[in-house]
């Protein structure tokens, strides 16, 4: 109890306790999540970037085999010797022979395909090359059959997982591919090719990947277009409805992109990655428990929240410690208030807290001064005529007699001994120019006023000193009777416990120039000179620096100014090539460079790297479409303003990060410029047949590994679906508004091949050129 009445009566100790724990508490809470948010978002994405990385190679594989399919299937459906065996009548046994080696010949050559089977519907017969088992089975021709009578299974020039169990090897699974004559959809009775691919060439890269990734403990599924799912091994797979539905949603958000999210299956969460392949319309689907991936990162959560509370909790006691030695001055302060008999009019039953015991004896002070009705204008006068001698022995001290200076001392009270060895030291306020523009006339001179006594004050403990306000923000201490052995570490600690107290109090910061040591008064003007040129290296230490003259003596003899010329050399080419790894290494250096130089040089080594980086910028801009543009007057004079070289560093640095981003934007802009053209040029010549990458490309005096690349980036898709996507929109227009037949249409538009062209309008129509335009007619 005792202890809460102590607290309940420190008000201003109460408001300093709650702001440092308040304050720890946010500070802790917000690091806390934003590490963990930040962590958690880092470790999905590297996540998805390796699983795009999986699932684009087994897209590219199923790219690759699909392209291989098409090409060697077509080629087998239109051979002749094939074209006998599907229509025509049964052969003869040494006709079948031949038929049967060129067949088996062909399967044999193509290390991808392990069988190939021919249905004729003349004679409902079948023929196979490469696997003779599959043609003597009957389980396995009956399921043939049986799978031809329902046209609705059947897929054309599209691969389907297909099991062709046979005595000799009952499971063998194999994906088939299937061309017949009609351009629809497949009539029972209709002869077909089926040529039946080995699953191995794409799935053992499934399966390899799958090794890789054990530690995630994940796998990869195919989704055909008709929604149904198969394993590395072709086995069916039963699909969860609610991965299918969120797959479904997600791809027609995406418009066809691959995509990542988290969904919950079979009790366990998992992190799903999906991509739509560019081939038979699949799509591949990588399923990893989540637990296992984030698993890391939850004990991380727990550790973190353990090591925050731990933390917290010797933040609070920190809290309390600061918080009593802040309030020290002020419980002092109201202690010599109450042993000095409180606040005159105070009634003794009504306990105040500490703040209103000073707002009391403030008022009460105010009104004792109002009272006051002689002012006293000889101590101002007197202190007026101190400042005035001290400001002579700081200007030129050589002018001063032995004897002019013991008078001084003795007539105006001047704590200082002649006699003894003597220092001046600059205190400053840092940032100065800001200060000067916010506080007005009254708090300059209370500032000034408060400062001088907290040195005098700290100083005097020790040794005789005399102080004066020299404008500016610049208060000098005219130090003297102390040993020159042990007095450097002794004023240090002086000079620190004076800028702890003036910022505790003040909010001030103050920096602090210590000249060197003399003995005789007459060497005090040379003393002030070089501490004035000590306090210059503040823009190398920083504020709330305390800068010895011994530290900096070396670079006060250091004449030199000019700036290395390989790192000049090197910060150009860092600027040109936009390298901000080396650009950064080298300004640090060159600030490194100009913080050891004579502070009379420091800012013309600052002029000298602008014109470096003015020079630099210069060149680029006579090969440039789009200059890059600076305010070079504007820039200098915010570099100029700045009080450290830190602090011009990082301008020069942010001057890096502008240059940067309007490089990227007219890089952007020429790109853009560029694949107008493309577009523009494509447009005008889609109708030529020969229209390609290549021919652009030439016509650019580009790369075409270049121009395909970039604008596949811009546009998602390549310069030759491009042109595709224009010459169907092309051919729709004139199925619709002409009559002409669709030979004519496909040659107006630029294609050549009319199976390549009949496929490419269903893919992207869904129905033939003739379906399309008769549903158009009829509807």
């Amino acid at each position: 109890m005792r202890l809460l009445s102590a607290y309940r009566s420190r008000k201003y100790l109460q408001r300093i306790l709650l702001s440092i724990s308040l304050l720890i508490t946010l500070t802790l809470s917000l690091t806390a999540l934003t590490l963990y948010r930040y962590s958690e978002k880092t470790v999905r994405e590297t996540q998805y970037d390796a699983n795009m990385k999986v699932l684009s190679q087994v897209n590219s594989n199923i790219g690759l085999l699909g392209k291989m399919i098409d090409t060697q299937a077509f080629n087998l459906f239109v051979d002749h010797d094939i074209i006998a065996m599907l229509y025509g009548a049964p052969l003869d046994a040494f006709e079948q022979a031949n038929k049967q080696y060129k067949l088996d010949k062909w399967v044999n050559s193509n290390t991808y395909i392990d069988s190939v089977i021919l249905y004729n519907a003349r004679i409902d017969g079948f023929y196979a090359g490469g696997n003779l088992d599959i043609q003597y089975e009957t389980a396995l021709t009956a399921q043939l059959r049986q799978y031809l009578s329902q046209p609705d299974r059947v897929s054309k020039a599209e691969l389907v997982p297909m099991s062709l169990k046979t005595a000799a090897n009952p499971e063998h699974n194999v994906f088939s591919y299937m061309l017949y004559e009609s351009n629809t959809a497949y009539k029972p009775g209709s002869s077909a090719l089926i040529v039946n691919v080995k699953p191995d060439w794409v799935f053992d890269n499934i399966r390899r990947l799958n090794d890789i990734g054990t530690e995630q403990a994940g796998k990869l599924l195919v989704i055909g277009k008709d929604g149904s799912a198969f394993g590395a091994d072709l086995k069916p797979q039963e699909l969860d409805p609610a991965l299918s539905q969120t797959i479904g949603e997600s791809r027609g958000k995406e418009e066809g992109k691959p995509g990542l999210f988290s969904l919950v299956l079979g009790g366990e969460k998992q992190l799903v990655t999906y991509m739509p392949t560019d081939m038979f319309r699949w799509t591949i689907v990588s399923l990893q428990p989540y637990d296992t991936l984030f698993g890391a990162l939850a004990r991380w959560k727990t550790t973190t929240l353990a090591l925050t509370a731990g933390f917290f909790l010797a933040s609070l006691v920190l809290s309390v410690l600061v918080s009593h030695r802040l309030y020290g001055p002020i419980r002092n302060l109201v202690g010599q208030i109450r042993v000095s008999g409180g606040v005159l009019g105070e009634d003794p039953s009504t306990p105040k807290d500490d703040l209103a015991i000073l707002s009391e004896t403030y008022n009460r002070m105010l009104e004792i001064k109002e009272a006051a009705a002689d002012p006293k204008l000889a101590e101002t006068d007197l202190r007026l005529i101190r400042n005035y001698n001290l400001r002579g022995l700081l200007a030129d001290s050589g002018a001063v007699s032995r004897t002019e200076l013991q008078e001084q001392i003795r007539e105006h009270g001047l704590h200082l001994e002649p006699d003894s060895a003597m220092m001046v030291a600059i205190l400053s306020i840092d940032h100065y120019r800001q200060f000067d523009q916010t506080a007005s006339k009254a708090e300059k001179r209370l500032y000034a006023f408060a400062v001088m006594n907290i040195a005098e004050e700290v100083i005097s403990r020790h040794y005789r000193c005399e102080s004066v306000d020299l404008r500016s923000g610049h208060f000098v201490m005219i130090i003297s009777g102390f040993e020159p052995e042990g007095f450097g570490e002794k004023i240090g600690e002086a000079m620190r416990e004076i800028i702890g107290i003036v910022e505790a109090y003040y909010r001030l910061s103050l920096s602090v120039a210590l000249g060197p040591v003399f003995t005789g008064h007459e060497d005090m003007s040379k003393s002030y000179e070089l501490a004035q040129q000590v306090l210059e290296y503040r823009v190398v230490y920083g504020p709330r620096s305390i800068i010895a003259y011994e530290m900096v003596k070396a670079r006060l003899d250091n004449r030199d100014f000019n700036l290395p010329q390989e790192l000049e050399k090197r910060l150009a080419e860092a600027i040109k090539s936009g390298n901000a790894a080396a650009f950064s290494e080298t300004a640090q250096k060159l600030f490194q460079f100009m913080g050891r130089l004579h502070p009379d040089n420091i800012y013309h080594a600052v002029l000298l790297v602008l014109a470096a980086v003015k020079q630099a910028v210069g060149e680029m801009n006579t090969n440039k479409l789009r200059p890059l543009s600076v305010d070079w007057n504007q820039l200098q004079k915010q570099l100029l303003e700045k009080e450290t070289l830190d602090a011009m560093a990082e301008e020069l640095a942010a001057l890096f990060r502008e240059l940067q981003k309007q490089q990227e934007d007219g890089d952007a802009g020429k790109n853009r410029i560029l694949f107008d053209t493309i577009k523009e040029y494509i447009e005008d010549r889609y109708e030529d047949p020969n229209l390609s990458l290549q021919g652009i490309a030439s016509m650019l005096k580009m790369s075409s590994a270049h121009v395909g690349k970039l604008f596949k980036q811009s546009e998602g898709l390549s310069v030759a679906e491009y042109i595709t996507e224009i010459r169907l929109a092309h051919t729709v227009r004139l199925l619709e508004t002409t009559d002409r037949s669709v030979s004519d249409v496909m040659e107006r538009v630029g294609f050549i091949n009319r199976s390549n062209f009949y496929k490419l309008f269903k893919n992207k129509f869904g129905v033939t050129p003739n379906e399309y335009r008769l549903k158009k007619v009829i509807y």
